[in-house]
């Protein structure tokens, strides 16, 4: 009796995802888990050619018959991003809409309980964006960024240190933003910035007074363009840790 096997089928998936500071960054790692698992293949993307600020890389051999969930991150000797957004690409249908679960690791035991999960932009009382992010353009004359906290912080246990050129603020309690918040939903505007490209990093501390156990710093890179002026050549990105996070385009 002649037997004959089979191979399980595979197909490529090529992605494109965006960097703020291309400059800043050594090289991209892939991410990818088959629908309904946190399990995390890893593929090291290296540092692919970039049209402008724009990288393409093909994933090869992911399941031909499942829902593929993909993040990216970047990294330099600092270490390495935060995850980028992740995004479903399935077998020649639309993924399912399922919400698939986080790409962040835990937590490791013993470390920083405070995070920082995202940024909002506000004017005054106003939402402008609620998913603030790198290569975003502030064109309102009145703004401020909020910044999201993890329930730990946003308990008002923790800190966060704030830096922006050549400003160091720490912070105690939420809510959290640059400039300050009176009351939750209500920001008072930034002072005024050129019309260039800015790095707020921040980064969360257990304790008061930046105390304790230093967290993940994470920044979000952004344009000023008050005016619809064309900015200037952008400003050194600061070398404060790690690079900024990736956007993966859908």
């Amino acid at each position: 009796m002649l037997l004959i096997g089979s191979e399980a089928s595979a197909r490529n998936e090529q992605l494109q995802w965006t960097h703020a500071n291309p400059s800043t960054v050594n090289g991209f790692r892939v991410y990818w888990r088959m629908s309904g698992s946190s399990t995390l293949n890893q593929v090291d993307a290296g540092l692919p050619a970039a049209s402008g600020s724009t990288y393409s890389f093909t994933v090869a051999s992911v399941p031909d018959t499942s829902d593929v969930y993909f993040s990216v991150r970047a990294f330099n000797a600092g270490g390495d991003s935060p995850p980028s957004n992740e995004i479903c690409r399935g077998p020649g249908v639309p993924c399912g809409t399922t919400s698939p679960p986080p790409t962040n690791p835990p937590p490791p035991t013993g470390g920083a309980q405070s995070a920082i999960d995202s940024f909002k932009l506000w004017s005054g009382a106003t939402t402008l964006d609620a998913d603030f992010r790198d290569s975003d353009v502030i064109t309102a004359s009145c703004a401020a960024i909020e910044i999201i906290g993890n329930p730990y912080l946003s308990s008002g246990a923790g800190s966060i240190l704030k830096q922006l050129g050549n400003q160091s603020i720490c912070e105690n309690s939420p809510p959290y933003g640059w400039k300050d918040g009176s009351t939750p939903g209500q920001f008072a505007c930034m002072d005024a910035l050129a019309n260039q490209q800015h790095t707020l990093m921040v980064t969360p501390f257990d304790g008061e007074n930046c105390s304790g156990t230093m967290g993940t710093s994470v920044d979000v890179t952004f344009t000023v363009n008050v005016g619809g002026t064309t900015p200037p050549p952008t400003e050194p990105t600061p070398t404060l840790g790690m690079p900024g996070k990736p956007y993966l385009v859908q």
